[in-house]
């Protein structure tokens, strides 16, 4: 990969968080651009990748990364797939998993900055009060 291409990589790797991952040292084989571990409220720099942390969700907002938890509001145990396709001379990446989906009247904003949906309390994930002092 040339050295000076004036853009920024992101690198997200579908690796179980129970492995350590090598894509850095893999990297490093073939380009000699800087290769830093994705920070959240790092500024973005041309000519650098950044690797996205395991089980986090990353977006880049001013110039900065902004990195969350994806598995948030997931059950545990539920499946997240996600495709990478070429379409012309787009990249389109898909993201599919087995939640309850999103409201559509929420669908124009869901790329704005800590956009959510309703939030319902699912009782059986709170414990009271009185569960703590027993």
């Amino acid at each position: 990969m040339p050295r000076n291409t004036g853009m920024a990589f992101a690198v997200i790797q579908h690796l179980s968080p129970d492995f350590k991952s090598v894509i850095d040292e893999l990297l490093a084989r073939r380009t000699r651009i800087p290769i830093l571990q994705a920070a959240n409220g790092a500024n973005v720099e041309p000519d650098t990748v950044y690797l996205m942390p395991a089980r986090k969700e990353m977006i880049i907002k001013g110039g900065k990364l902004l990195i969350g938890n994806a598995t948030s509001y997931s059950d545990e145990g539920a499946k997240v797939h996600v495709t990478l396709k070429r379409d012309g001379d787009d990249i389109v990446l898909t993201v599919r998993d087995q939640g309850v989906g999103i409201d559509h009247g929420l669908l124009p904003h869901i790329f704005e900055l800590f956009v959510q949906g309703e939030q319902k309390l699912d009782r059986s994930r709170v414990a009271s009060a009185s569960d703590s002092h027993s």
